[in-house]
């Protein structure tokens, strides 16, 4: 589990490294935020239910 949160750290520090285009900047901090409403949404249903069963929005579409 260490290693995944180092390997989700990495990816925000370089994330979206490199993009001049507002559009773009604006679609992958899109992906990110999806991204991390599907961490916290598992997070509060997995502490509050035992269960790990739930919808995602799909972070890479």
């Amino acid at each position: 589990m260490l290693q995944l949160y180092r390997q989700i750290l990495k990816a925000a520090r370089d994330f979206p490294s490199g993009l001049t285009d507002g559009g773009k900047i604006a679609h992958c901090r899109e992906l990110a935020e999806r991204g991390l409403s599907d961490l916290q949404a598992y997070a509060v249903a997995a502490a509050s239910s035992g269960e790990s069963n739930i919808n995602l929005k799909g972070a890479t579409h």
